[in-house]
């Protein structure tokens, strides 16, 4: 588990008390953060689920490149490692030395800059590449492997504990309906839940549907994944769903096409954003547009994933259809 360099040494104590830390590896270090190895979750305070390979021994991290070449520590770096790809948020004062050093010391064999935003509705991401080879990468999170391509599609590392499928694990669904898959950040780890026998993942980006047919593949759920490259509103077919999932911040306004794929009794997962004003508000707001449409909604859940901007929220919302 992730947490704050001030609080490490607290949580280690109270995962040794409960059983839980595993005493023979060692603890990572990474962006001012540190990696914890444990046998499962620890209730701590700012503590986040995540996974790493601690089986890999780095005699020099990241962190430790930075700080050996900017001794100063006059720059506060931000960056993003899937893998053994890194991504450094913006070009910061002898980037190209920190990365040509992370390369040659196989700490990473590519690195990049972000150089703009994510651009259209296909999320394609901005990066230059500073060090080593253009090509996919691999990494694991949550019990699956994704493979990916850093410069072409977007990488999102955040929002881990919420990829693990927290509220959709409880519900045990057999058809499932990914509006807005990507690279399969919610149709990979749904596909391996046992009781799920079919996932139809939808994107307007055919070559993340690629990546994520290649990652079925390896992770050994290609059978049960059936992809399709469109507008996620253009989807006709007379099958109904125990699930649906809009992992899109717009997804109220994909509202009407995604209830209409939703079986008596299924299940709706919504990801929204919300002013700090109207969170609380956000879930009869979804409620009334459903009815306005014919749709009787049982709100399940509804939380905050994160901050998104300045007083604007993630938030994920699970209802079912009564």
């Amino acid at each position: 588990m992730e947490v704050e360099e001030k609080d490490a040494e607290s949580f280690i104590k109270k995962a040794k008390r409960e059983g839980k830390l595993i005493r023979n590896l060692r603890s990572l270090k990474e962006n001012g953060k540190v990696i914890i190895p444990v046998r499962e979750r620890v209730q701590f305070q700012n503590a986040i689920l995540c996974e790493r390979d601690f089986s890999r021994k780095e005699d020099v991290t990241i962190p430790d490149v930075i700080s050996s070449i900017i001794e100063d520590g006059s720059q506060r770096i931000r960056w993003q490692r899937m893998g053994t790809t890194v991504v450094f948020s913006r070009d910061y004062d002898k980037l190209e030395t920190i990365s040509r050093v992370l390369v040659e010391k196989s700490i990473a064999t590519q690195v990049y800059v972000r150089d703009g935003k994510i651009e259209g509705e296909i999320r394609k991401p901005k990066l230059r590449l500073i060090a080593g080879k253009p090509g996919d990468t691999m990494y694991l999170e949550n019990g699956v492997t994704f493979i990916t391509s850093p410069a072409r599609l977007m990488m999102s590392k955040g929002n881990i504990v919420e990829r693990g499928l927290p509220s959709i694990r409880k519900i045990n669904p057999r058809a499932v309906l990914d509006m807005f898959a990507g690279i399969g950040y919610f149709s990979l780890p749904i596909a391996k839940l046992e009781s799920v026998e079919n996932v139809t993942a939808i994107d307007l980006n055919k070559e993340a549907l690629e990546y994520l047919e290649k990652s079925a593949a390896y992770n050994g759920v290609k059978d049960r994944i059936i992809t399709r490259n469109m507008d996620c509103r253009l989807f006709i077919t007379e099958e109904k769903y125990d699930l649906v999932v809009m992992g899109n911040f717009k997804s109220k306004i994909y509202l009407p096409a995604g209830l209409s794929h939703v079986s008596k009794n299924g299940f709706i997962l919504l990801h929204h954003l919300e002013l700090t004003g109207n969170i609380k508000n956000s879930v009869y707001d979804i409620m009334k547009s459903a009815r306005y449409l014919g749709y009787l909604l049982m709100p399940l859940d509804s939380h905050i994933v994160k901050s998104y901007s300045p007083h604007v929220w993630h938030i994920s919302s699970l209802f079912q259809v009564i």
